[in-house]
């Protein structure tokens, strides 16, 4: 496996060569005019957000705000009732009444991108067929990792597949901490996940368990990394709790404020003008801020968090278990499947959340 990173250009030409191949296809070949769509999506926005900076043209007026924040609380509404049945997973765990500060303080540590490379290969080594997967992943033509120094987009790692190309793209921070290290192995499990089943990450039915096998494995490198620096994985799980838990708080803070605006019985670009004066806490500044990410990504990395918990402490008993589990999810086809699957087995889970909160001293 090359280490070099993806170039601009190279980016380019395949989106170009993608454009080419779109207007190629039958209109009838529904399925492939989605994947050519799709990976065309995802060429732009890996150049979106790690090689072209943004350009503002226009300044935005206050009328512009509003009709954006119009548009997404309209789709986080449709969402919300679209998902009514993820709210029974969310609403039989515990979380906070209120916001967590993020904050994260790392240690320099002197290593190098090798170095964490060959740490990451090491976590992986009793993992069974996610090891295996990985050396699959690392001795294709077709991967490259890349490590960045900045992004326009706040990312902190990604992991891109182009089905047409079968080609696999990983975005590392180059932090120089063991944090580093942490998030590879989150990113990569996309990839192990992704040789495993090629399906993986990208049906839309499954949306709510996309994270949940990078976020458990994201939980085991913490413990693994202990051994580098215990106070830096400790943080990175606190990071990580903390995360979540205002995805979920975000999630039902969209839904109280769509049902306060509701109540005004005025037209939304009116509500949203006026519910201050009802609740002082909703000021226009305030509901942007709530409405900035998407319902879909809050449900998704909440659900998946919860569900990597839950096999997370699976592991502590018996690691085999776990990883056979995860690698079933991993084959499954639909959020649907996943629920069902867990059923059976969560009445034997052994799993309490404040204390496991307590334990992370939050």
């Amino acid at each position: 496996m090359k280490l070099n990173s993806i170039t601009q250009k190279q980016l380019i030409d395949i989106k170009n060569q993608l454009n080419k191949k779109y207007d190629k296809i039958s209109l009838n070949n529904r399925k492939e005019l989605i994947n050519c769509y799709s990976d065309i999506i995802t060429v732009d926005n890996i150049l979106n957000s790690y090689y072209i900076p943004p350009t503002f043209n226009e300044e935005l007026t206050f009328f512009d705000y509003i009709i954006t924040l119009i548009d997404k609380i309209t789709d986080a509404e449709e969402t919300l009732n679209n998902y009514k049945d993820y709210f029974k997973v969310l609403n039989n765990y515990y979380f906070n009444h209120g916001f967590y500060e993020l904050y994260y303080k790392y240690q320099n540590q002197n290593y190098s991108n090798q170095d964490y490379i060959d740490m990451v290969k090491e976590f992986f080594k009793d993992k069974e067929y996610l090891n295996i997967n990985l050396k699959t992943l690392f001795k294709s033509n077709h991967f490259t990792l890349n490590f960045f120094n900045e992004t326009y987009d706040d990312s902190c790692g990604a992991f891109y597949y182009l089905r047409k190309y079968n080609k696999y793209i990983a975005f590392i921070p180059n932090y120089q901490s063991i944090e580093k290290g942490i998030i590879m192995a989150h990113e990569l499990t996309h990839g192990t996940s992704l040789v495993e089943n090629k399906d993986h990450l990208l049906s839309t039915s499954k949306t709510a368990f996309r994270e949940f096998d990078s976020l458990f494995i994201e939980l085991l490198a913490c413990d693994f990394f202990k051994n580098i620096n215990e106070n830096e994985a400790l943080n990175r799980k606190r990071f990580l709790h903390a995360t979540i838990i205002n995805s979920i708080n975000t999630v039902y803070e969209k839904k109280n404020i769509i049902a306060e605006l509701k109540k005004l019985n005025l037209p939304l670009y009116i509500a949203v003008q006026n519910l201050s004066s009802i609740n002082p806490l909703y000021t226009i500044d305030y509901i942007i801020d709530i409405f900035e990410t998407s319902v879909q990504n809050d449900l998704y990395y909440s659900i998946s968090y919860l569900y990597a918990l839950k096999l997370y402490s699976i592991y502590q008993e018996n690691p085999k278990e776990a990883l056979s589990i995860l690698k079933n999810i991993i084959h499954l086809n639909s959020t649907k499947d996943c629920l069902e699957y867990f059923q059976p087995i969560e009445k034997d889970i052994n799993f309490d959340l404040q204390a496991y909160k307590k334990s992370l001293k939050l």
